[in-house]
């Protein structure tokens, strides 16, 4: 199944976990803008898929999106730097 992601919908909810983690909305929205990959997200309480790829300085950023109403526009739940396990999943993909 492909899945786009053209935009993200953010609030002050998700802007501030993204903040949390050291994760700027710049940054999370420069992964789109990059080479992206949709992964299946294992987690069980967690969002359906996770957004993974490089921001602009090549640094990996995980980005957990759930579905919304408008084709190609997720929901961000937070953003936050990618664990090696991410990384090596996306890798895994090219």
């Amino acid at each position: 199944m492909r899945i786009d992601v053209w935009d993200l919908l953010l609030d002050d909810i998700n802007t501030d976990k993204m903040h949390r983690h050291g994760i700027s909305v710049r940054r999370a929205l420069e992964v789109l803008d990059g080479s992206p990959r949709v992964l299946a997200n294992h987690a069980r309480s967690g969002a359906p898929f996770l957004v993974v790829g490089p921001d602009g300085g090549g640094r990996f950023v995980t980005v957990p999106i759930d579905p919304t109403a408008e084709e190609g526009v997720w929901r961000p739940r937070t953003a936050y730097p990618s664990k090696p396990a991410e990384i090596a999943r996306y890798r895994s993909l090219r």
